[in-house]
């Protein structure tokens, strides 16, 4: 035999025993995919415990048949893997085939790790079939550079008894630079997120779907005064308020005291429309809700934004007080409808949802301990408190394809009725990511078994993890929320947190930390803003009509005619035909474009007036809206008579540049142009440099003589311009120290509803204690300024402390605040240097503190006055601006230092 007959026995015994072990020649990733040789090179787990399995010959492949005799714990406990052969790149296209005969169970596909902790990478849920179906599915990517045996391809079959049948499987690398569409796959599978079928057979119906359910017809008639329709009116149609709840779950922290955020405060204004606070109502934090708690409540109630309550109870041990555990059975079933009466109490009527009951199925020790009936008698307790609230039941893994699940909280419920419980809702929690993504069309199939409990169900804790893969976390969202939009049996979408900064799956986040929105971020304010809110321009026809189907919520309706102008309001809800009449009068003529007079420059904190008219052509009554610039608008006002001027004064709080706009409309509706004017403002001469709070210090610890000197001068100054202050001298005025700590309430709103008293009484200096904590550390004493230097909570926020000043300076009262009246004590410096300088009573008793009653009037005159200097010029601006503490400093100064 010659060599080059031996080499091509060799090349064909090669190929002989490639064959055997049915390997293609180029491209497989796995071996042995017709099972010609039995199981070689597959893994299959659970046999004898769990299942059998036999081999059905074929002509170009064996069948495998799997009986799955045991119901499994977990659906990994019969699995059909092997290791990839080969290795793959980040830009491969991988394409694997398969048939499947599974009538009783679905069939997963994944791709994982083939060690601890066996990362999934790969999800498929592969829906149950009768009849053998086969299957072409593309993988859009090699998901990372993973050498030869680092991962394994596995079939997991499930967790209850059922038969499987599955044969000619082929996993190939067809290489980089492959456009995906040409293979014509059944599904295309993008790194790390569920599947979209490439037919997109849910897609379609579920925009149809969103047209019937989400939509109700509006229409507008135009006529003139005569009641004869009007053709060719251009109709402007834009939504102001959507109805169909978007909500976000909030940080309570983040709206009030050291961790305000305003930015995050006014993103989810913004963006969402129901809000449920995150963690701080959870009886597990109820030691450290207050005053966040607060906080969330007024903002949400200020702003007219609807809460969701999470939760009343969480039953189990781990999610409850720890001292829950240490009581008897019987206690701890008081305990939890004491909790449960207590904050279905103090919450009436602010919350329109409560989760009542929160993941019982998994968290069920303290029900199991103390019978079901607890379950339900926290329903009842809610429902006696609170009869408004739609009470509701909170659970995950409902989404995704998880029947055991679907069945437990099913029956679960049906019990809980049965036993009276007034549940009148389901909440399907939603944290979604690999490997438990579901497609849209599965969630489609999870609300319609869900939705025969007959409740409208709200998707409560929505986030989806793509590990990075921000393009496709867009798409994904965009479908998901489709799809769930679109299901009548959904009433609501709550997303889990929107913001990486405060999250507690950063990946998930719509926005990074800097505010910059993630592809899914632009995605979701795309939906929600452009897609779901009716926003259109059309023209009457000849019957002077224009209809449009709307999206359900608030509308603003403007018409334009000729030089007419009218605006109207109207709402659209579901199930309701919505109807406006315009009337236009024809030959009514638009007021003239407003003119506004008043100072183009000032200072921010400063109160400027300006002047606002507008002539009507046909002498009609006026009204005015204004629009200052810094998101204060005023609505229309009037009416006023034509041509009148009407007055108006405003403060702005930040350096800017302010357009005011301003526009006028008659009796008719008929509106005029805006008219503006820009105004400039600076910073007020009130702030100061740490130069000069360093010089003010060593001032009044060096040199106290020249001190004196230069407080004299201030004083005279003061008294030869007097005339240029904006309110009258302290000496000649009653002073009311007030503790706000003595309100009820212990509020800045509370002392800003006395403001009118208070004027009443002719004061015009308003002194605040009590002091700084930082100064004189009292356990007794519920400080104004606290932890590192910001206002304590217990009072309020900023925003108050800047609307109690404003309110004040409309009824000409300054407003002083004492951080550091505990110095002038008995013993003290400046008892010892200044004893005039001290406080005292009627009785002429010497006071650390003055807590006056409202009734109470006290003038303390020139000592006040010296005392105020003292203490505002040295301590207040050292501790104030040095700690950069923004405190309305512009307000503390103003009548003091001029």
């Amino acid at each position: 035999m010659n060599k080059k007959s031996g080499s091509l026995i060799v090349c064909l015994l090669i190929i002989l025993q490639l064959n055997i072990y049915g390997l293609a020649l180029e491209g497989d990733i796995i071996y042995n995919g017709d099972f010609k040789n039995d199981l070689d090179h597959w893994n299959l787990g659970g046999v004898d415990s769990y299942c059998t399995y036999d081999l059905i010959p074929g002509n170009d492949y064996n069948i495998l048949k799997i009986d799955v005799f045991n119901k499994p714990e977990q659906l990994w406990n019969v699995q059909l893997l092997q290791e990839y052969k080969t290795s793959v790149n980040t830009d491969d296209l991988l394409l694997l085939n398969f048939n499947i005969k599974n009538p009783d169970n679905n069939l997963i596909v994944a791709v994982q790790d083939n060690g601890d902790p066996w990362e999934k990478y790969i999800w498929i849920d592969i829906q149950s079939s009768n009849t053998t179906e086969h299957y072409t599915i593309a993988f859009d990517g090699g998901l990372y550079n993973w050498d030869a045996e680092e991962v394994e391809l596995c079939f997991f079959f499930g967790e209850k008894t059922s038969l499987f049948e599955i044969s000619n499987i082929s996993f190939k690398n067809l290489g980089p630079h492959i456009d995906i569409n040409s293979l014509n796959p059944d599904m295309i599978y993008h790194p790390f997120f569920g599947i979209q079928n490439n037919s997109d057979n849910w897609r379609q119906p579920a925009l149809e779907r969103i047209e019937k359910i989400r939509k109700s017809p509006l229409t507008i008639s135009c006529i003139n005064q005569n009641n004869i329709p009007l053709e060719q009116v251009e109709i402007t149609i834009n939504q102001t308020k959507k109805y169909f709840p978007f909500g976000v779950a909030v940080a309570a922290n983040l709206y009030g005291g050291r961790d305000y955020n305003p930015k995050y405060v006014e993103m989810v204004e913004k963006l969402f429309n129901m809000i449920t606070i995150e963690n701080h109502l959870k009886w597990k934090m109820i030691e450290g809700a207050y005053p966040s708690v607060d906080y969330v409540f007024d903002w949400a109630e200020e702003h007219k934004i609807p809460i969701h309550g999470h939760c009343l109870f969480w039953p189990s041990f781990h999610h409850c007080p720890d001292w829950l555990e240490e009581q008897s059975t019987e206690d701890i079933y008081e305990s939890v409808i004491s909790h449960v009466d207590n904050y279905s109490k103090e919450f009436k009527g602010q919350v329109v949802h409560w989760d009542v009951i929160n993941e019982a199925i998994t968290n069920d020790e303290i029900w199991e301990l103390c019978g079901i009936q607890l379950l339900a008698d926290c329903y009842l307790k809610a429902k006696e408190n609170d009869p408004e609230a739609l009470l509701m039941y909170n659970d995950n893994g409902l989404l995704i394809n998880n029947p055991t699940k679907q069945d437990q909280v099913i029956e679960l419920i049906r019990e809980l009725q049965g036993r009276g419980a007034p549940i009148e809702g389901l909440g399907m929690q939603s944290h979604l990511g690999t490997p438990h993504i579901v497609t849209p069309e599965n969630a489609l199939k999870s609300l319609d078994k869900m939705s025969n409990l007959n409740l409208p169900i709200f998707i409560t804790e929505l986030d989806i993890g793509t590990e990075g893969h921000w393009d496709f976390q867009a798409e994904y969202i965009r479908d998901l929320l489709t799809a769930l939009y679109s299901h009548e049996s959904v009433h609501g979408i709550i997303q889990w947190g929107f913001w990486e900064g405060h999250h507690w799956r950063p990946d998930t986040a719509l926005y990074t930390t800097d505010w910059t929105p993630r592809p899914a971020g632009l995605a979701f304010e795309e939906i929600m803003f452009n897609e779901w809110e009716t926003h259109v321009t059309r023209i009457t026809n000849q019957s002077g009509i224009v209809s449009e189907e709307c999206f359900h919520g608030d509308f603003e309706i403007t018409a334009k005619y000729d030089n007419n102008i009218i605006t109207n309001t109207i709402t659209v809800l579901q199930n309701e035909t919505a109807s406006l009449t315009v009337i236009i009068h024809t030959d009514n003529m638009p007021p003239s474009t407003p003119l506004i007079n008043g100072p183009t420059n000032g200072k921010a904190g400063n109160r400027y007036e300006y002047s606002f008219s507008s002539s009507d052509p046909d002498d009609d009554n006026l009204s005015y809206t204004i629009n200052w610039g810094d998101g204060t608008i005023e609505g229309w006002m009037g009416p006023y008579v034509s041509g009148e001027p009407i007055s108006l004064n405003h403060t702005w709080a930040e350096k800017g540049s302010y357009p005011i706009h301003v526009k006028a409309k008659d009796i008719h509706s008929a509106e005029s142009e805006w008219g503006t004017v820009e105004v400039s403002i600076s910073n007020s001469k009130q702030k100061h440099r740490f130069s000069l709070m360093n010089l003010v210090d060593i001032l009044y610890e060096r040199h106290p003589i020249l001190a004196r000197i230069i407080e004299y001068f201030i004083l005279k100054v003061r008294e030869t311009d007097e005339q240029t202050l904006l309110f009258p001298p302290i000496k000649d005025s009653p002073i009311y120290e007030v503790n706000i700590d003595y309100y009820l309430n212990h509020s800045f709103q509370d002392l800003t509803n006395d403001i009118p008293r208070i004027a009443e009484l002719g004061i015009h200096t308003m002194y605040i204690l009590p002091i700084m904590e930082t100064v004189y550390p009292d356990p007794d004493v519920a400080y104004l300024i606290k932890d590192h230097y910001v206002i304590n909570p217990r009072f309020g926020n900023g925003d108050d402390l800047s609307t109690l000043v404003e309110t004040a300076h409309t009824y000409n009262i300054r407003v002083l605040l004492d951080f550091v009246t505990s110095l002038a004590y008995e013993g003290s410096y400046i008892a010892e240097e200044h004893p005039e300088w001290i406080l005292t009573d009627n009785n002429g008793e010497k006071q650390r503190y003055f807590f006056l009653r409202f009734q109470d009037q006290h003038f303390y005159g020139e000592k006040m006055i010296a005392m105020n200097y003292h203490c505002l010029m040295k301590c207040v601006m050292w501790h104030i601006i040095m700690s950069s503490v923004d405190l309305w400093v512009d307000h503390l100064f103003l009548g003091i230092i001029m």
